[in-house]
């Protein structure tokens, strides 16, 4: 991302006006779960690119705060989406903040649909993750299943019995993943229309 007084930088109304008229026509087209990823946002805006970290959402859900017993429930870490769950496995599983090129590699694997149970796992039996020695019960079972999902034959065979298993509750973490993007996507707009305002 361009520096305040880069010369390259396009002037801040043109990045508002941009990602409000942006913003604005996929709220008017979009169905309900094809909201716009925050990266969206950003490569219309012009800034970052290739390679940059998408900016970081207004938070909204639950905040999440290391424990000193390194013990975590694994719903401590899946109550958050995006950004703040890549930075939350970092924290709790590495203890420590996550580098800039981690953080863009992790991101962009959710993004590309990879399972948050599975970046936990790579993330908790790492080296790193393993001279951490964060608990994180429930782990290994989802961590299999996911692995055991991208086996050649077997593999969608099991995916589609635990989609029937948990399809009641994904149906309800989808509702309420697309009820905090409609949140989150009307509080950006706000902060740029207030931004726009001064």
């Amino acid at each position: 991302m361009e520096r305040p007084g880069s010369r390259d930088a396009p002037p801040l109304d043109e990045i508002v006006a941009r990602v409000m008229a942006e913003a604005e026509r996929r709220r008017a087209a979009a169905a309900p779960l094809g909201r716009p990823r925050w990266a969206d946002l950003a490569s219309v805006a012009g800034i970052g690119g290739p390679g940059a970290p998408a900016p970081s959402p207004v938070p909204s859900g639950p905040a999440f705060t290391p424990r000193a017993d390194r013990r975590y429930a694994i719903g401590d870490f899946l109550a958050l989406h995006g950004a703040a769950f890549v930075t939350a496995s970092y924290r709790g599983l590495l203890g420590r903040e996550p580098d800039a090129a981690g953080h863009r590699h992790w991101v962009e694997q959710l993004l590309a649909g990879m399972p948050r149970a599975e970046v936990l796992a790579r993330l908790r039996w790492s080296a790193e993750g393993r001279a951490h020695g964060a608990t994180v019960p429930g782990l290994a079972p989802r961590a299999a299943a996911a692995a055991a999902a991208r086996l050649p034959l077997v593999g969608p065979i099991a995916g589609w019995v635990l989609a029937l298993a948990t399809a009641s509750r994904t149906a309800r973490a989808l509702r309420a993943l697309e009820a905090r993007h409609a949140v989150d996507l009307e509080r950006l707009a706000e902060a740029l229309a207030r931004g726009r305002a001064r």
